[in-house]
């Protein structure tokens, strides 16, 4: 039983209102209100279906007749951001009444929180009793295997996701999953070969499509009225190439619900690709226009500000960083603005200004200490910004300076505490490398970086360039130049790649 049903014994829907494990064997849902309980699912259901405007109103109402409704709070955090990060305010109100919860609902908010401190000891410990306490219930192998999704570690995350079939197949969402993490395995592919021995690093592409194919047709068939499955089986097409195909998939979803915004992205990001950068800005600025949550709207000026530089327009590129920064400012968000002037850094120190880029760093390193920050946030900003820093100094080839911030870095920092600020790191370290001429040692680097993103492979590419081998760099050009999902990073290098590619034939 939950510490809040104790406290209202004299409540006589409480105990009514309260799930146990020890009869479903489910993480309980701890209300003093059966109707606040009812409008939790609704509004969990549509969350899981990406109907977020309904999410949030049944959340909402949910709150409104139970204000300490800690779950509650926790699913609004995430409807609120689109299911793309957790709502301060809210997560603080989970955390705030946390207390009168259940001991796995207390778990599931502390994970959360560790994840806004992307804390990776903490989040694991917690999702780990969350698995022992909680092993049949299938939104909690979601939970967990979002996490493992988020990580790329994609075997994992399909463990998690399959099980959470098995216990309910009926549970589209984990249908929707085992998509995509069937698709992010076949393109990040499977590790071979090593730096130590410079043979060449490939990620050979696994025969996970076919299962990603299915899983997206059975969504589909699971909600053949919803917006959702079309928008994902539209965003496996895009993936393989397939971009009016892709683009079809995307109209019939917004034909089925015109709010399902992140479709407006999908046609942006096919049409990108296919070469028609008018309408990929059309559509991100509908995608901006139309969007109900800040994350995606700042999301949405990320990519329009790609299609820029991918028409090698650096000026334009920043006047939407402008905006931007302008948004943060508007809607009173300083990590945005922190966020904002990094973005900026980064576009000018991939495109021929460096020196320039660091000024944009130093700005953001400086405003961590100026804003009105929580002091957690402010501890991860200050370390994010050493990190950028460094990378500062590496793209301006200042290597005394560089090796400096690097020890810096190196001593903030541990992949077991914070896998993204690590990644970043050794990217910056294998970069650093490559101005050095030690190509080997840069893929050593680069090769604990991230996995799955086209800077790091196109670096790779450069590696091999500059140690003299055309057919290894060519592999990994041809991965930037062939991975259709757009971002601020794909714009700063993909046209890079496409002149490696040309170079080297």
């Amino acid at each position: 039983m939950g510490i809040a049903v104790c406290l209202l014994l004299l409540a006589p829907t409480a105990s009514m209102a309260q799930e146990t494990k020890e009869k479903t064997g489910k993480l309980p849902i701890t209300t003093s209100s059966l109707e606040a309980k009812r409008l939790f699912i609704e509004g969990r259901d549509a969350m899981e279906l990406l109907q977020f405007t309904k999410a949030i109103d049944r959340l909402d109402e949910a709150i409104r007749i139970d204000p300490k409704f800690a779950q509650a709070h926790l699913y609004l955090s995430v409807s609120k951001t689109g299911m793309k990060y957790f709502d301060p305010e809210e997560l603080e109100h989970a955390v705030k009444y946390a207390p009168m919860a259940s001991p796995g609902e207390r778990d599931l908010i502390h994970f959360a929180n560790a994840y806004i401190e992307r804390d990776n000891q903490k989040m694991e410990k917690y999702l780990d009793k969350l698995s022992k306490s909680y092993d049949t219930d299938e939104r909690v192998h979601s939970w967990i295997g979002m996490y493992y999704y988020d990580k790329a570690d994609y075997t994992r995350a399909l463990r998690h996701f399959n099980r959470a079939r098995f216990m309910n197949s009926n549970h589209h969402f984990a249908v929707r999953m085992i998509g995509y993490a069937n698709m992010g395995m076949a393109y990040a592919g499977r590790r071979v070969g090593s730096p130590e021995t410079d043979t060449e690093i490939v990620y050979e592409e696994m025969d996970q499509l076919g299962e990603a194919k299915k899983a997206f047709k059975d969504y589909i068939d699971m909600r053949p009225d919803n917006a959702a499955p079309y928008d994902a089986y539209g965003e496996y097409l895009g993936r393989r190439g397939k971009f009016s195909a892709a683009i079809r998939y995307y109209e019939k979803a917004l034909k089925i619900n015109p709010e399902f915004t992140t479709s407006y992205k999908g046609l942006a990001d096919n049409y990108l690709f296919r070469g028609d950068f008018l309408r990929a800005r059309e559509n991100y600025k509908k995608y901006f226009n139309k969007s109900f949550n800040t994350p995606d709207q700042f999301q949405a000026l990320l990519l329009e500000a790609s299609v820029e530089l991918q028409e090698d327009n650096t000026t334009a590129a920043m006047k939407v960083m402008d905006q931007y920064i302008d948004l943060a400012e508007k809607k009173n968000l300083p990590r945005y603005k922190i966020y904002g002037l990094a973005h900026k850094g980064y576009i000018l120190s991939e495109t021929g200004n460096p020196r320039e880029g660091l000024r944009y760093y130093r700005q953001a390193k400086k405003m961590v200490n100026q804003e009105d920050l929580d002091e957690s946030y402010r501890t991860f900003l200050d370390k994010q910004t050493n990190i950028w820093e460094f990378y500062g100094l590496v793209s301006n080839g200042n290597m005394e300076e560089a090796e400096v911030a690097r020890q810096r870095s190196l001593a903030d920092i541990s992949e077991k505490t914070n896998v993204d600020q690590w990644k970043l790191y050794q990217a910056s370290c294998g970069i650093m490398e490559i101005k050095k001429g030690n190509y080997r040692e840069a893929r050593k680097h680069l090769q604990d970086s991230w996995e799955n993103m086209p800077m790091v492979w196109y670096y790779m590419g450069l590696s091999w360039e500059k140690s003299g081998n055309k057919n290894r760099a060519s592999h990994w050009y041809e991965k930037v130049a062939n991975h259709y999902v757009n971002s601020l990073e794909m714009g700063a290098v993909r046209n890079k790649a496409l002149a490696g590619l040309k170079k080297n034939k």
